[in-house]
C-alpha cells in the first residue's frame, strides 16, 4: 500500500510541477500557498487535505448550502434538471434525472425548493441514494412530500427500463 501511495504522490507531483523531493522529506500533508501554488513552501501554508497511506483520504470541508434568491421558477427548474443529471454517482444521476424528467414540470414552487435542498444540502451523495432506497432512515429535515415522491419513483412499480438518462430537451 505504501508503494502505491508513493507512486500516486510522485505522479501528482509531476502533474502539478513540484520538484522531485527525496522520500525521507515527503510529508503526508498537501499545502497550497497564498499565491495558489501547490507543494511545500516556506511561506504561510494552508492545509487543504491530508493523505495517510494507511488511512483513507480526508476530504476538505464542503461549503455550507445556501439558498439562491431571485431565481425565476423556470430558471430554478432548469438548474435542478441539470444538477440532477450531474451527480457524484451514476446511480443518483440516473435516478434523479429520470425523476426530474417525469415529476419536475408538475412540482410547485415550495416543492421545487424542497427538492433543491434535498439534492444540494447533503454533503454525501450516497446518503441521498440510501434514503431514497430505504437503506438508511431519512432525517426529519428531508422527510417531506418530495422525498415520498422520489421514494415511490425509485420503487419503479411500472418496471420501466431506466438505464440511460433522459434527454434534457424533449423533441
Amino acid at each position: 500500500m505504501l508503494n502505491i501511495c508513493r507512486h500516486f504522490a510522485a505522479l501528482t507531483a509531476r502533474r502539478v510541477g513540484i520538484k522531485r523531493i527525496p522520500w525521507s522529506e515527503v510529508t503526508s500533508v498537501m499545502y497550497i500557498s497564498d499565491d495558489g501554488k501547490r507543494g511545500p513552501t516556506d511561506a504561510d501554508q494552508t492545509e487543504v487535505s491530508t493523505w495517510d497511506c494507511n488511512e483513507r483520504k480526508i476530504e476538505p470541508a464542503i461549503p455550507d448550502y445556501s439558498e439562491r434568491s431571485g431565481e425565476t421558477e423556470d430558471v430554478l427548474r432548469n438548474r435542478l434538471q441539470y444538477q440532477s443529471r450531474k451527480r457524484g454517482t451514476l446511480e443518483n444521476g440516473l435516478l434523479l434525472s429520470s425523476f426530474c424528467s417525469q415529476h419536475l414540470p408538475s412540482l410547485n414552487g415550495e416543492e421545487l425548493v424542497m427538492y433543491d435542498r434535498l439534492i444540494n444540502k447533503p454533503s454525501n451523495e450516497w446518503d441521498i441514494y440510501y434514503w431514497v432506497t430505504g437503506a438508511k432512515p431519512i432525517p426529519n429535515e428531508f422527510d417531506n412530500e418530495v422525498m415520498q415522491l422520489l421514494k415511490d419513483f425509485a420503487k419503479n412499480t411500472n418496471r420501466e427500463l431506466r438505464i440511460t438518462m433522459p434527454d434534457l430537451v424533449k423533441s
